[in-house]
């Protein structure tokens, strides 16, 4: 069974979704969970197609394809105490995850948006009931 790993934080502000980017997924990617190489994937994926990401008038989830840079599935989570501006919107939860291969990314797609379109506090003890089970019990 694969776990999930993820991390969540909240911060004071941002200057801009890309500064999002790299503060929600450093704790991560210094552990190894995947290379910069996600990174820079994730970032020409929001720069390809940003307001697809947008899943609310609050809330974006960044990703980018599965690929050999994601080595365990991952997904983070920085909330902002003041909005960042992006697309005419004011951001404050800046949602970023990957995964290491179709299945897994559509499996752990279909249970983040589960978990927003369900919680209405996205803290440390709900997205770990939310994130602590393996994702092959997913259906």
């Amino acid at each position: 069974m694969r776990k999930i790993r993820f991390s969540h934080e909240v911060i004071d502000q941002l200057k801009s979704i890309e500064e999002g980017v790299f503060k929600a997924t450093a704790v991560l990617l210094l552990s190894g969970v995947f290379s910069s190489m996600y990174l820079k994937n994730v970032l020409e994926e929001l720069y390809a197609s940003g307001p697809y990401m947008l899943i609310s008038a609050d809330t974006i989830l960044c990703h980018a394809r599965p690929n050999s840079h994601v080595y365990e599935a991952f997904v983070s989570h920085l909330e902002t105490k003041e909005p960042v501006r992006y697309e005419g919107r004011d951001i404050r939860h800046l949602f970023v995850f990957g995964a290491t291969s179709n299945d897994e990314h559509r499996r752990l797609l279909s249970r983040i948006s589960r978990f927003i379109s369900s919680e209405d506090i996205y803290d440390e003890t709900t997205m770990s009931m939310a994130f602590s089970e393996p994702l092959e019990e997913d259906a």
